[in-house]
């Protein structure tokens, strides 16, 4: 005999459809909100992150410890490449 404690485990699919559509605007209102305060955010705090790059020569019997890479076309750049991608 069940007792008035015992509680039912399955979730019922519809109830939570009806829950989330009686409760929509809040819903909305809340995504709206968050959209909002993350647009202003990124709007008011400045941007303080600053990235350099510098390229250097190697000398040729540094370059020699890379032919075995180069060999293998894993990485078919030509510095024509590089030059048109950064300079």
């Amino acid at each position: 005999m069940a007792t008035e404690f015992e509680r039912n485990d399955e979730i019922d699919l519809r109830d939570l459809i009806v829950g989330l559509y009686n409760g929509r605007w809040w819903l909305i209102g809340s995504v709206v909100l968050c959209v909002v305060l993350a647009i202003t955010y990124i709007k008011i705090v400045p941007q303080t992150s600053k990235a350099n790059i510098t390229f250097k020569s190697i000398e040729s019997f540094t370059a020699a410890q890379y032919a075995p890479l180069n060999e293998t076309g894993f990485l078919k750049v030509g510095a024509d490449q590089l030059n048109g991608w950064f300079f």
